[in-house]
């Protein structure tokens, strides 16, 4: 007969996955046989203890948050270009967009641009100030699937909106950014 082992799972939520993302976390650990102990960490992690066979110890959990992320999100909705942002002051183009969005009733869920984006370096000579995970109160993702010279801010119908909400993007190009042309569909 088979011993139990205690296992440790401990499972990252992408950024950008948000509340949805530890939701489908807890809803896969909670399937697991004989779950002792489950603990849920403000860093975005979520770590689960439970009894196994020792045969089944390597099994993994196979959690997808591909339409959660954001680029997931943002290329299954309408993408408006408002063209490239000339060398003036970086939270003017921000909060253009802003406007913008005000002025179609939409709010603001966060901004979103590439793994390696010109971004920090543009706030920074163009304002003076680092950047940081938050601009203008709305969190800002970093997506590998993102052109790396785009800035796009997420719309969507309500306040505290999440990923999963966005029904509408606006884009902009960033100054210095790899490409001068916008990839992104336009409605």
């Amino acid at each position: 007969m088979a011993e139990f082992v205690e296992v440790t799972k401990t499972i990252e939520v992408p950024k950008g996955a948000g509340i949805e993302g530890f939701i489908r976390i807890l809803r896969q650990v909670l399937k697991l046989p004989r779950v002792t102990d489950v603990h849920i960490s403000a860093n975005g992690t979520v770590k689960a203890k439970h009894w196994v066979q020792e045969e089944a110890i390597d099994v993994p959990l196979n959690i997808d948050f591909v339409d959660l992320c954001p680029y997931t999100v943002i290329r299954n909705h309408s993408v408006v270009d408002m063209g490239y942002a000339d060398d003036t002051n970086a939270l003017h183009h921000m909060f253009r967009m802003c406007n913008k969005a005000r002025e179609e009733q939409l709010h603001c869920v966060a901004f979103v641009t590439g793994a390696m984006s010109k971004l920090e370096q543009w706030i920074a000579q163009t304002c003076g100030e680092p950047s940081y995970d938050y601009i203008m109160g709305l969190p800002v993702y970093r997506d590998r699937f993102i052109d790396d010279d785009a800035l796009i801010l997420c719309l969507a119908y309500a306040e505290d909106s999440e990923m999963k909400d966005v029904i509408k993007s606006y884009r902009i190009t960033i100054p210095g950014g790899n490409a001068n042309v916008p990839n992104e569909k336009t409605g």
